[in-house]
């Protein structure tokens, strides 16, 4: 080869240097042996897989199959990683007669680390066409190219890739159904497998620390998570995460910017590194680490593709909290409407037991033969019991009038403890325990309705015997956590445990893993029972070792209204009678049956169908206390009452309601008592003695106004 050849070879080096697009290469290198060798047809074959792929070059256009190799004169020769010259195409067994009137050729495989990577292949129109200095400036050029065309098929596969991945993980974080853990898994797996990394991790920051929610490690091809790494300071760290949105390190022992976790990646053999940052709502909440356990030089690619990896965790992370802001809104827009459609149907029934519960009661205040004495008491027995099924469903809603008391721990216990005789199975042991440290601690106590919170703590307990089918141990504590303040009971199972699939549905209405076993609002309804109470009921452990559920209720630290209600109960024996009661009452039915209660009480029932005959009786009667309705149809119950008072200011009050209305703190004075629907005859005796026993309000206006402002 001359020096002009060589000249032109450096020419061609300088060219192919530049190069930093395949098919650009190609067409450069297909121009210079075009113009440099005197040949009629010069090609250009790239391999992909186990086929050779046709490379377009600047000669006419034609339609160039791909060839296997070992097929035809180029795949011989592509397959042997030899050069090949055939004078006369025609004596040679692996020639494929095509439509040019090839008759010479000669094949050069682009061989690069005993790596096939393509073939030149010359074509001559003559027979032995193609002279020595034509097949050494093929061979050069073949040679010459090889390290180039490496480097960008390895360039082109890798953005292949990377594109690859990328668009299969983008439809992962907008995918609702889609675990947020789903999500970090693929990505860190993905990530070790593409750049060949010794493992990958998704760290979130804690206050003080990192807590891996992701680890995919290429040694043992498994994913596991929880491990936690506690730093001296990680606000440096951070800082640097912001800053510099990528924290390369080639050698982890000789960067400052991670110097906090030398120890961590000497215990794990670590020697590079690359970190990106997870970012919510503008804040840097956690990081996704590519390790290596050899020293690696990172490309700008694998960079690149990092910060695309951290791009995509945070939209999965955003979009996670989306989901669960939305799924809690649906939610809580599902149990409002349940909960509505719940205290219709109870206001209704309150209604309907009010007159038969008030009607029996009333019969048996007269004189009935011992037939007609137990029919009576068995409608008194079922409306009490369908009064319980009421409350359970005003609870449902939320909207249940709770019968404050003050309910003791013990109380509370004993009371369980006597419901579930006969209810457990046999095979089930069940323990009740009072303190951790064993003391009775039988006074403290918390505001509320003491069979409303027996139902809850029954319904964990059926729940609980349900999980355990082959026995088990079932456990039952309270305890009283001093640091909150609160009082405390756990319902604790040996069973099967609840699946981690379903644990967030587990409170929602109507949701059930019983089958045609289970409606599906024992849980609900216990929900709103103690949220009624201020507290709260969460599961605290689910494992296949068993369940624990906890309920936290405020801790009353004064004693006093069980004294109160004993000594209204005493004067309950003490009432007044004779006295004029104005009944306020729009059911018609509802208002017989509460007029005979008064009657046979002893008092002197005055009655009316709305507030505006009420207002009337009121204005022409002078009366001691007035019995209403809430909820009536031309004007409520407690603005009713504030209408009276302008006539007679020292007025009585005794509401009465099937909903769970807050109506004593919409009253700005006056003396005001509330009974809740359905009640019996007793409870009525008794409140009518709470509200017409106390004493008079003081004030100190001689002569009230006639109109009073009302407070905001």
């Amino acid at each position: 080869m001359d020096t002009r050849d060589l000249d032109k070879l450096q020419v061609l080096g300088a060219q192919l240097a530049v190069q930093t697009n395949l098919d650009t290469l190609c067409l450069t290198l297909c121009e210079w042996l075009n113009d440099t060798c005197q040949a009629p047809q010069i090609s250009l074959y790239l391999r992909t897989g186990n086929v050779l792929a046709y490379a377009p070059n600047n000669c006419e256009a034609q339609h160039y199959p791909t060839l296997a190799l070992g097929m035809g004169l180029i795949g011989q020769a592509a397959l042997e990683l030899t050069p090949a010259y055939y004078p006369n195409v025609n004596n040679t067994p692996h020639y494929i007669a095509g439509s040019a009137n090839t008759q010479s050729e000669y094949v050069v495989p682009i061989v690069y680390r005993s790596e096939l990577l393509g073939v030149l292949d010359c074509q001559h129109t003559q027979q032995d066409g193609i002279n020595p200095v034509t097949r050494k400036r093929l061979d050069a050029a073949a040679t010459l190219a090889a390290p180039h065309i490496s480097a960008l098929l390895d360039d082109t596969s890798a953005s292949a890739d990377f594109r690859h991945v990328v668009a299969e993980l983008a439809h992962l974080p907008m995918a609702t159904e889609t675990d947020l853990q789903v999500v970090f898994g693929t990505i860190t797996e993905r990530a070790v497998h593409l750049l060949s990394l010794s493992r990958a991790n998704i760290w979130m920051f804690g206050e003080d620390s990192l807590r891996c929610v992701d680890q995919y490690d290429i040694r043992t091809n498994i994913h596991i998570a929880g491990e936690q790494f506690t730093p001296p300071s990680l606000d440096h760290y951070i800082r640097t995460l912001d800053e510099e949105r990528v924290i390369v390190a080639v050698d982890v022992t000789r960067d400052p910017r991670i110097e906090f976790a030398l120890t961590y990646f000497q215990a794990h053999n670590i020697v590079s590194s690359l970190a990106t940052p997870i970012r919510q709502d503008g804040e840097i909440v956690g990081v996704i680490c590519l390790e290596q356990t050899n020293q690696r030089t990172w490309t700008n690619e694998e960079i690149s593709f990092a910060a695309t990896l951290s791009d995509l965790a945070t939209i999965a992370l955003t979009n996670h909290k989306k989901c669960l802001a939305e799924s809690a809104l649906i939610q809580a827009q599902k149990m409002e409407s349940l909960g509505r459609l719940a205290g219709g149907i109870a206001h209704d029934f309150n209604n309907l037991l009010t007159v038969i519960s008030g009607a029996a009661e009333t019969m048996q205040l007269g004189d009935s033969t011992p037939s007609q004495a137990r029919m009576l008491q068995l409608i008194v027995d079922a409306g009490s019991r369908a009064n319980s099924l009421t409350r359970n469903l005003m609870a449902f809603g939320g909207r249940q009038q709770l019968k404050v008391d003050a309910v003791s721990l013990s109380s509370l216990m004993n009371g369980v403890r006597a419901l579930t005789e006969g209810l457990i199975r046999e095979d089930i042991q069940i323990n009740f325990v009072i303190d951790h440290q064993g003391q009775w601690v039988g006074n403290e106590s918390t505001q509320g309705d003491q069979v409303q919170l027996e139902q809850v703590l029954l319904n964990l307990i059926i729940n609980a015997a349900d999980a355990m089918p082959d026995g088990g141990v079932l456990t039952i504590t309270g305890f009283v956590c001093r640091n909150t303040g609160q009082l405390a009971l756990a319902v604790e199972d040996t069973g099967h445990g609840i699946r981690d699939a379903i644990k967030s549905k587990i409170f929602d209405p109507f949701f059930s893993t019983k089958g045609d076993g289970g409606g599906g609002l024992g849980l609900s309804m216990s929900m709103g029972i103690v949220k009624q109470h201020g507290g709260t009921l969460t599961c605290t452990h689910s494992s296949p070792a068993g369940t624990r559920f906890d309920i936290r209720l405020p801790l009353n630290q004064a004693d006093n209204n069980r004294h109160k209600v004993h000594e209204h109960n005493n004067g309950a024996n003490n009432l007044p009678t004779h006295q004029q009661v104005l009944l306020v009452e729009d059911e018609h039915n509802v208002r017989t049956v509460v007029e005979q209660m008064l009657t046979g009480l002893g008092f002197r029932p005055l009655v009316a169908e709305n507030a505006v005959h009420a207002l009337d009786i009121i204005a022409q009667t002078d009366i001691h206390l007035l019995l209403t309705d809430v909820i009536m149809p031309d004007m409520r119950g407690p603005e009713l009452y504030q209408a009276a008072q302008r006539t007679q200011p020292d007025l009585k009050v005794l509401f009465v309601s099937g909903y769970a209305e807050d109506v004593l703190n919409k009253i700005e004075q006056g003396q005001v008592g509330f009974l809740a629907k359905p009640f019996t005859l007793s409870q009525l005796k008794t409140a009518l003695a709470q509200i017409m026993l106390s004493p008079p309000e003081v004030s100190d206006e001689k002569h009230p106004p006639a109109n009073r402002s009302v407070r905001h």
